[in-house]
């Protein structure tokens, strides 16, 4: 009986011990994975910090121009030199540059395009292509209207042709990767902006687009037409500048309707109105 109960209370000690020793070992290891963490956490903080620092010291690009219709011509003429006609890169970068110009569409779509889909184009039917960047692309369809179609088939039809005949309508428009076509494409529209003395890439197409809906139609149909979630961004594509005149014409419109109904008109005013109030304030 007496040395039952030994056994029984050497057991149980050399159990507490081995609990004891697991139970130190576990907050020992806890204690390292803690020190881990936050060791982890402040060098993140030291990165970001850094970071910050350095996005301080950087110089600002300057604000992109818009690229405009007299751009685009100015620059197909001195793209299309007599050797250069059966040149398929050159009749490619003429292309990519109408089709940027008349859609606002990012370089990375216009890269999925094929000869086929500008055939398409050509023939007034839709193209549907995927816009928005990697990680949230939306489905949407091109849909050209009858001036762009005109444009597309006076100053570049013949490049398309001889691309369908050269390469197959069935390959792409551009064979290159997204960041050789965009090096391409920003590095001749640089040279041309040194020259008339304008901050171009291939996104003035883009910014273009954007400020000929904004000044046509408003904000909203502008946002909507280039897929933006949010106004804002719109806005910050937006290169639209009312001058002071405009600025007194359009007010002049509105304290109108305010002397006449006691407030301001709710009724939305037509596109046509705005656009005969600022000419009359040019005038």
């Amino acid at each position: 009986m007496f040395f039952r109960r030994k056994n029984i209370v050497e057991k149980s000690h050399r159990l507490l011990q081995e609990k004891e020793s697991v139970t130190s070992e576990v907050i020992k290891n806890l204690s390292k994975e803690i020190q881990l963490l936050r060791e982890t956490a402040e060098r993140k903080d030291r990165e970001a910090e850094l970071r910050k620092q350095r996005r301080s010291k950087r110089n600002r690009k300057p604000l992109r121009d818009s690229f405009m219709f007299d751009d685009l011509l100015t620059m197909l003429k001195q793209m299309s030199s007599k050797e250069d006609k059966q040149n398929a890169a050159v009749c490619r970068d003429r292309v990519c540059l109408v089709f940027l110009f008349l859609t606002g569409i990012r370089v990375a779509e216009l890269k999925e395009l094929t000869i086929a889909n500008l055939e398409s184009y050509l023939d007034l039917q839709p193209i549907d292509i995927e816009i928005g960047k990697s990680n949230s692309p939306v489905k949407q369809q091109l849909v050209p209207s009858e001036e762009s179609r005109n444009i597309l088939r006076k100053y570049v039809g013949s490049d398309i042709d001889f691309l369908s005949k050269k390469c197959g309508n069935g390959s792409y428009l551009c064979a290159l990767s997204r960041e050789h076509l965009t090096r391409r494409i920003n590095n001749q529209m640089r040279e041309y902006g040194k020259k008339v003395g304008k901050e171009l890439t291939s996104h003035s197409c883009r910014i273009s687009y954007v400020t000929r809906y904004v000044e046509k139609f408003g904000i909203d149909v502008a946002r909507q037409m280039v897929g933006h979630v949010n106004v804002s961004t719109t806005q910050n594509y937006s290169r639209s500048m009312l001058t002071p005149r405009q600025k007194a014409g359009l007010s002049n419109a509105v304290l109108s309707s305010v002397r006449q109904n006691g407030r301001a008109n709710k009724v939305p005013v037509s596109t046509d109105m705005v656009s005969e109030i600022l000419k009359k304030a040019d005038n």
